[in-house]
């Protein structure tokens, strides 16, 4: 990658970082948002992730995606996007305990 290429990418990043600062709140309110829901979503987990499958395993991480969307949700709740990815997210978790082949 090119100088020129390397420094337009992060000019990228830096307004995409500064428009979801704009549209979620800080970065640091958003990840303690999604601790605590995740925290309350996953309560009495952590064995469980320690000893579960890989499915297990999944199921909790789709639950910290939607917790991560949730969080975001809180400042923004009509972001079409959130609500999609939320819907994404549980469609796989449904997939993964009907034992279907999630995509």
């Amino acid at each position: 990658m090119s100088d020129k290429a390397l420094i337009k990418s992060i000019r990228e990043l830096e307004e995409t970082l500064t428009g979801r600062g704009k549209q979620y709140g800080t970065a640091k309110d958003n990840v303690t948002s999604a601790a605590v829901i995740l925290g309350q979503a996953c309560e009495g987990l952590s064995e469980l992730f320690e000893t579960a499958p890989v499915s297990g395993k999944a199921l909790i991480l789709l639950k910290a995606q939607v917790a991560i969307k949730l969080a975001r949700l809180k400042t923004d709740p009509e972001h079409l996007d959130s609500w999609l990815d939320i819907a994404g997210y549980a469609t796989i978790a449904h997939s993964l305990l009907a034992g279907n082949d999630a995509e």
